[in-house]
């Protein structure tokens, strides 16, 4: 149990250091996808929950909803195996605009050679979308507007795909378009 409160712990950490306002972006997504891994992994180490106490579980608001949904699943399994414990509570808190864009993001990504991914710095929802995009196309950068602008985002691109967060604005994302087709 002592592995799976640590992982716990961590991944709060994670979270947290993803909200700070001074963390450079690079920073906040390599906390992000870290804290991912870690989340997925601490799925297998259900069986070190101590069942004896009552259970609230609670999902991040990017996580993937049918990763939630496995890990509610094993834990009522494992409670109707066991024959036990107090209370189990589950609070679905998936931002279905997040979880429902993933996939479609991921088939957009593919068809480009590089991706101008648009979002506030901050946007938890602008880095979980931005790394489905990353994963699919390497060539996909995170800015916040067209001021971030760097020349490698646009060498040897002939087709350039522009996408954003659930939150960017169309005017945004328009100007980012204007501004990418002068370049």
């Amino acid at each position: 149990m002592k592995d799976f409160e640590s992982n716990l712990a961590t991944l709060e950490q994670l979270t947290n250091d993803i909200k700070r306002t001074d963390i450079s972006l690079e920073d906040a997504l390599k906390d992000f996808e870290e804290g991912i891994q870690l989340a997925r992994g601490m799925e297998k180490e259900i069986d070190k929950i101590d069942f004896s106490r009552s259970i609230l579980l609670y999902s991040q608001t990017t996580m993937n909803s049918s990763d939630y949904d496995k890990v509610a699943e094993k834990i009522a399994e494992t409670i109707t195996s066991k024959k036990s414990c107090i209370m189990f509570k589950k609070f679905d808190t998936v931002c279905r605009s997040v979880a429902g864009r993933e996939k479609k993001l991921e088939g957009f990504a593919a068809h480009f050679d590089a991706i101008l991914f648009v979002a506030g710095a901050n946007s938890s929802n602008g880095k979980y979308l931005y790394t489905s995009c990353k994963n699919v196309n390497p060539n996909t950068y995170y800015i916040s507007s067209e001021k971030d602008f760097e020349p490698q985002m646009f060498s040897k691109v002939k087709k350039l795909g522009i996408t954003g967060a659930t939150s960017t604005p169309k005017w945004l994302l328009q100007r980012v378009a204007e501004a990418a087709a002068k370049i």
